[in-house]
């Protein structure tokens, strides 16, 4: 059985030839979520339990925690618009790891290499998360959807922390492991041309399907077996044959609470179990036992939008025999029902129909995918098997719409830096003066 991908046109535009350049995008509103990676990734510390206000906590719960209780503020100065981050006295006495998140915090928040503030330290900025959030001044900028930002992309940047020492008396080194690359599921919408230019994809004439970013003609139907040998298709982008998906981190509804704040969510991932390239030793957090709540099937698959532009619709996954331990009891029963359970036989389901992605599920219009509600209804095939038969657990599977995909390629590496995360240079203004 085939299923198919219908790639849907948001308007008309001028279909390219294979070997012809990349059309620009005829839109205004594209953004670029991957400004050159995540870097420094191992100032965010991660130990398994840390110290809250009223006792001992695991991580999934303290990152909502530390970003259910910051505040970002937006100052001008000379040296343009610095990003603050303050968290509320006497948190950071708490763990030490608080004072890094928050620097990571100030660094994500903020556009990449503008000032970013938090702790006495300049820092350069990295992912824009905030953008155009509306305010100035010491107006907090945070809401519930920069919060649960923060948490997936703080979550990512989780690594091992410390490089090995030559000798005992050695000052501590970080990992340094750069680039990697953050991208979005759902409605954000990414230029083909930053992809390559990142490193993460490249002009090619064909490629496998599942590899395949930009079909030509871009508007084509794209056939994906889901079983035998996946076809070479005519193909304008792809990703790089060194690309590998690390994990996909998302946010779980939780009735969970730290000091009496409700959390409403925690950090999950599903993981994926290719090798990664150079920097697999150092990359374990996303991958463990106590972080997965998920397995990721193949590569995310692509919705195209117009010629130039595309965004990741969803990511296949199955279900794992032994989910995180870490699952309250309305988290595991959440996950299970949308991720199926483990060993559950060919579920039954119909055969995939116009405007159905290859993975069967309705394509989501971008910007209804539910708050807290990622997994997507099942995409399966029917099986009957024989006598005596029984059927493998991959038979059925469903689909992640919402959350963020963390890749490597082979141009990721892993270097030993005294400093982390790196401070700003250049002229630096005031400190501000923002307080909770």
């Amino acid at each position: 059985m085939t299923m198919v991908i219908s790639l849907r046109i948001a308007f008309v535009a001028l279909v390219l030839g294979a070997c012809a350049p990349l059309a620009e995008p005829a839109t205004s509103n594209v953004t670029d979520g991957l400004t050159g990676g995540i870097e420094g990734a191992n100032c965010a510390e991660v130990d398994p339990l840390m110290e809250g206000p009223d006792g001992v906590y695991d991580v999934n719960s303290m990152v909502r925690y530390h970003h259910r209780s910051e505040a970002a503020y937006r100052v001008s100065t000379e040296q343009g618009d610095v990003i603050q981050v303050v968290l509320p006295p006497g948190f950071q006495q708490l763990d030490p790891a608080f004072t890094i998140w928050g620097k990571k915090d100030a660094q994500n928040y903020q556009e990449r290499d503008r000032l970013a503030f938090s702790a006495n330290d300049f820092h350069p900025g990295k992912f824009n998360l905030l953008g155009d959030t509306p305010g100035m001044g010491c107006m907090n900028l945070l809401g519930d959807e920069q919060r649960d930002r923060a948490s997936l992309y703080l979550t990512a940047e989780f690594q091992d922390r410390l490089c090995p020492k030559e000798h005992p008396t050695d000052p501590d080194r970080n990992w340094r492991v750069h680039p990697l690359f953050a991208l979005e599921l759902g409605d954000r919408i990414y230029r083909v041309s930053d992809l390559i230019a990142k490193g993460l994809a490249a002009q090619v004439t064909e490629a496998r399907a599942d590899r395949c970013i930009l079909p030509d003609p871009w508007n084509a139907v794209v056939p994906i077996p889901t079983v035998g040998p996946i076809p070479i298709i005519p193909c304008q982008a792809a990703f790089v044959s060194s690309a590998v998906t690390e994990a996909v981190v998302f946010l779980v509804p939780s009735l969970a609470t730290v000091a009496g704040l409700p959390l409403l969510s925690r950090p999950f991932t599903g993981r994926a179990n290719v090798v990664l390239p150079n920097v697999d030793a150092m990359r374990t957090v996303l991958r463990s036992s106590d972080m997965s709540a998920v397995e990721l099937d193949g590569m995310p698959r692509v919705e195209v939008i117009g010629p130039a532009e595309v965004r990741f619709a969803a990511y296949r996954i199955r279900p794992l025999e032994h989910p995180s331990p870490r699952l309250r009891p309305e988290e595991l029963a959440w996950v299970t029902e949308r991720a199926g359970r483990y060993g559950q036989v060919c579920c039954g389901c119909a055969t995939s129909a116009p405007g159905a992605s290859a993975l069967g599920a309705p394509l989501a219009t971008p910007g209804a995918s539910a708050p807290g509600a990622p997994l997507a209804d099942p995409a399966c095939r029917v099986e009957t098997p024989g006598f005596g038969a029984t059927c493998s657990a991959d038979l059925c599977f469903r689909t992640i719409t919402a959350g963020l995909i963390v890749m490597v390629t082979a141009a990721t590496v892993a270097d030993c830096v005294a400093r982390c995360p790196e401070l700003a240079s250049g002229p630096l203004p005031p400190t501000p003066e923002c307080t909770l």
